[in-house]
């Protein structure tokens, strides 16, 4: 990672200053294609490419890859790719033990060494939005809205920018204002210590809004939040906070999370009585 870069750091919208993100945002703005996900994952994980940086502004969420054809690493395989995909496809890492016969440790391990070689440096339960819909979409299970991509130089290299709106703010005409800070940073990946010391707040708040959050959202965990905005579109015309629960499973009746490769049953019985059951039953 380029040096003076935090992974998954948010700044203000025009304040990316002069180094590789700033290259990165006006490359954008000089002129974009759109997000081609089959292949930048397959570059991803032959080794061609590599992730360098993640940042959010107010515009959206950017991805920034090293073209890295010269790598000697080569491309990852077998179980170690299996399981980094069963993850970011949303298989809890606990089921993925149990159904490969392995301990949760050696689920842990195969992760770490298959996110190090993509260049991710956040613990798996802390992967971005913008990865895991990545993911989605370069298997056919939905796609980037938004997304813009171009190929651009910094200081002797040759880089690629992806950017993409954040969809979790949809929600902003469900949630309270704070209910929809605090959300949005933990779709980023943000931990409840985080998110209190950047709101200046307790953690016992933060935790009380996160919960209020997502009953009102019907989802349990970081992870059901994230697949529900997977495909959000059909979210944006009729939510306003001012719904109640039964109007707000209605307006969203169309929304269907994409078919996974895995058994759902359970995560749907967690969720039935939540507000998007009409969602997910469909």
């Amino acid at each position: 990672m380029p040096k003076g870069h935090t992974m998954y750091h948010e700044v203000h919208s025009g304040d990316v200053g002069e180094g590789l993100r700033g290259a990165a945002v006006r490359a954008l703005a000089a002129g974009c294609d759109g997000i081609d996900s089959e292949r930048t994952w397959r570059d991803l994980v032959e080794g061609s490419a590599c992730i360098v940086d993640e940042f959010f502004t107010s515009e959206g969420a950017f991805l920034i890859l090293l073209n890295s054809a010269e790598r000697k690493n080569g491309a990852l395989r077998g179980r170690n790719l299996d399981i980094m995909e069963q993850v970011l496809l949303g298989v809890d890492q606990k089921v993925v033990a149990i159904e490969r016969n392995l301990a949760p440790s050696t689920v842990a391990a195969c992760l770490r060494q298959a996110y190090g070689r993509i260049g991710l440096t956040c613990k798996p339960s802390r992967v971005s939005l913008f990865m895991v819909t990545l993911v989605h979409a370069a298997k056919g299970l939905g796609r980037i809205e938004s997304g813009r991509a171009c190929e651009f130089a910094h200081e002797g290299a040759t880089f690629r920018v992806l950017s993409m709106a954040m969809p979790e703010r949809v929600f902003d005409r469900v949630l309270s204002p704070a209910e929809e800070a605090v959300v949005r940073m933990r779709v980023q990946g943000r931990s409840h210590a985080e998110i209190a010391a950047r709101r200046k707040t307790s953690l016992r708040t933060v935790a009380n809004q996160v919960a209020a959050a997502f009953q009102r959202l019907g989802v349990s965990s970081r992870s059901d939040l994230m697949e529900l905005l997977i495909s959000p579109r059909d979210l944006r015309p009729t939510l306003t906070r001012d719904l109640p629960p039964a109007s707000v499973a209605a307006a969203v009746a169309e929304v269907r999370p994409r078919a996974l490769a895995r058994p759902v049953q359970a995560r749907r019985k967690r969720l039935e009585h939540g507000q998007f059951a009409q969602a997910l039953s469909r």
